[in-house]
């Protein structure tokens, strides 16, 4: 298993893994914040979402290749071609090297799914859509400029929460211009 080989060693920025962290990490918290979720973890949970890429990256630099050719030559979503690549996917990796710490279910249960909140324990399904809508408008502002990123933001702000209109769309732009800042 991947999570059993990790050696301390320099880290190589992964290009391509995904939106800058900082814009992630802000986008959590005033997504919690808009919700009315302020929850003390989620900057943490945030920071962690992706720790899956880092491992497995510098486990394996030549696979995790791979995965960036197959996501770019298939058009496939990232997920879609980790689990082509190694059967598995970042999240599954992160949750448990997460659980391995020993860090609490609150941190590393929302990280398992964070890319599909609907697959999440009830328990934890509000703080993986935090995660997952500041994972699409960090990636929509910081990469692919694909508005369907917008459009999935939007669309967990209204199912999982119930929220629509200005006050979306206003959080939307401050990620935006948070972008700008970093």
């Amino acid at each position: 298993m991947v999570v059993a080989s990790v050696r301390p060693r320099p880290f190589t920025k992964v290009v391509a893994a995904g939106a800058p962290g900082d814009v992630d990490l802000g986008a959590a918290e005033m997504t919690a914040a808009l919700v009315g979720m302020p929850n003390p973890d989620i900057f943490v949970i945030a920071l962690l979402q992706d720790i899956g890429i880092m491992v497995m990256h510098s486990s394996s630099p030549q696979a995790y290749q791979q995965v960036f050719e197959c996501k770019q030559d298939a058009r496939m979503p990232l997920l879609e071609a980790e689990k082509r690549v190694y059967g598995f996917d970042h999240q599954e990796v992160g949750a448990e090297l997460l659980k391995s710490w020993q860090l609490p279910e609150e941190i590393y249960a929302p990280i398992r799914n964070h890319h599909q909140s609907d697959a999440v324990s009830v328990d934890y399904r509000e703080q993986s859509a935090m995660l997952s809508i500041a994972d699409n408008l960090a990636a929509f502002y910081c990469g692919t400029q694909d508005v369907e990123r917008i459009r999935q933001a939007k669309r967990i702000f209204d199912t999982c929460f119930g929220l629509t209109g200005s006050d979306v769309d206003t959080l939307i732009e401050a990620v935006g211009n948070m972008s700008l800042e970093v």
